[in-house]
């Protein structure tokens, strides 16, 4: 669904060429990398990256109304994908935004304003996702440029763990 919406709108000249298409590629390039990772999880935890993967945009997305859904506890499953993933999910969630967001954000000529670039990416406050980003980045949304696309290396939990 993504590569045809994807291919919809490169074929229309219109603002969503612009605005959409970033989207859509960065959905295609999360769900390829997922697909082509070595790091296997539960059939549970995979369950829960996917309908991050596919919702993360959706600013009205209730990952916890999803997570309750499931036939687990809530603290099992947050514990459950911590230990699988090294972060929670609310950390996946917010990392796949942001990560959405600085994507937008570097591209060349995209024209979009810092709240489009937020709600397109999930976030329903401007201001909560500039602080956020910032804290990822180290730069704030507005001074955000392709050369600092990477964000600063920590040394986090999560970090060991991928290492």
């Amino acid at each position: 669904q993504a590569f045809e919406a994807a291919f919809y709108y490169y074929s229309n000249n219109g603002i969503g060429r612009t605005t959409l298409l970033p989207v859509y590629g960065q959905l295609i390039a999360s769900t390829a990398l997922m697909l082509a990772s070595d790091i296997a999880h539960s059939d549970v935890v995979q369950q829960v990256i996917n309908d991050i993967l596919k919702n993360y945009p959706d600013a009205d997305y209730d990952l916890n109304a999803y997570l309750q859904s499931m036939p687990f506890s809530f603290e099992y499953l947050k514990k459950m994908f911590k230990n699988e993933v090294g972060m929670t999910p609310r950390q996946f969630l917010t990392d796949k935004r942001l990560e959405n967001a600085a994507n937008n954000l570097a591209l060349s000529g995209c024209g979009s304003s810092i709240s489009q670039i937020a709600r397109q990416s999930g976030f329903q406050e401007p201001l909560y996702f500039s602080r956020l980003f910032k804290k990822k980045y180290g730069v704030s949304p507005k001074n955000y440029t392709p050369d600092n696309l990477e964000p600063p290396t920590t040394d986090s939990d999560s970090t060991k763990i991928i290492l």
